[in-house]
């Protein structure tokens, strides 16, 4: 896929296209376990060293990136009270949670980032289906719910005792067979064929992330969900930041690189990536990094819960390359 497919306008396609990292990694793991009797399983945990640099790449640097597009005058005035009001309180929420329940929190955030992650790839796909309705909504929950149970396993085992991990065992396996039934009628009733596409690798993705886990490859079955919604929102951002800052910089952050011959294309992932590394390297020990990366995550979920509604700013500054077949 050539950068053209980033321009100034999505393409359907590269949406689509970005799902092609479902099966390499799939294609590594058949690989690792048949060819190499399963070498990189020691490594597949999540307190792996594939984690820091997972962080490093994906995640915050995305988060980052949103945050940056509110460098801009007209964006603080638009959604002046979100961030003034809406944004504080939640913060404040945030962190009397995490004073009085460090791993309390730490499971709101898995559960906020399943959905988060999830409910962007469903969103597109009724987008590109033409389609919404309770076939949808259903499909949509029945992935959130099996995703946001897998992911609090993966990242929080301690929490839980053998006879639970067995009980959210069995409803992650239920989850996703649900999930597959419910896709399989929302795919069918879908009217388009990239839709149906679409409806396909989304439902396939998440059963895939649960192979992995069953599997004992963790760090795979975290990682295939991120990297396609990481990737999706990066390609939003960059076509929002390209348009909103075409022909003349209205972020006042961004006109800071004005100098630089660079396209915004190269200058968002590059300075979202630095600042994260940043955040990460100042954040110290566990509990610190933990709060920091928890924190920008829900501003994060807060703001996108409205930067993308029908006729917000951000939506007027997105574009899309083809027309939906």
């Amino acid at each position: 896929m050539s950068l053209e497919n980033f321009g100034r306008a999505i393409s359907f396609k590269w949406l689509l296209a970005i799902y092609a990292f479902v099966p390499f990694l799939m294609i590594i793991w058949l690989i690792d376990i048949y060819a190499f009797d399963k070498a990189l399983l020691p490594y597949m945990g999540m307190g792996t060293l594939l984690l820091p640099l997972y962080l490093l790449l994906f995640e915050l640097p995305h988060i980052i990136a949103s945050l940056l597009t509110f460098a801009d005058k007209a964006y603080l005035k638009f959604y002046q009270n979100h961030l003034l009001l809406g944004l504080p309180a939640m913060v404040c929420v945030i962190g009397f949670l995490f004073y009085y329940s460090p791993a309390l929190i730490f499971l709101i955030y898995i559960t906020a980032t399943a959905y988060h992650a999830i409910r962007q790839q469903t969103g597109i796909a009724s987008m590109l289906a033409k389609l919404k309705g309770i076939w949808y909504q259903l499909w949509s929950i029945a992935l959130i719910i099996s995703t946001a149970l897998t992911w609090a396993l993966i990242a929080t085992p301690q929490f839980f005792s053998r006879q639970e991990i067995s009980l959210y065992s069995l409803g992650v396996f239920f989850g996703v067979v649900i999930s597959l039934l419910f896709g399989a009628v929302y795919w069918y009733q879908a009217k388009t064929k990239i839709g149906r596409q679409y409806i396909l690798a989304t439902t396939l993705m998440v059963l895939v992330a649960y192979l992995f886990v069953r599997s004992g490859y963790l760090f795979f079955a975290f990682f295939v969900i991120r990297f396609v919604h990481d990737l999706t929102a990066f390609t939003f951002y960059v076509v929002h930041d390209s348009n909103r800052n075409s022909p003349s910089l209205n972020n006042s952050f961004y006109a800071l690189f004005k100098k630089v011959k660079l396209p915004l294309l190269v200058i968002v992932p590059v300075v979202s990536i630095g600042i994260a590394l940043v955040l990460r390297l100042s954040a110290g020990d566990t509990m610190i990094a933990t709060a920091v990366l928890a924190t920008v995550g829900f501003m994060h979920y807060y703001l996108e819960s409205i930067m993308w509604k029908r006729d917000s700013l951000h939506r007027k500054h997105i574009a899309f390359k083809d027309g939906i077949t």
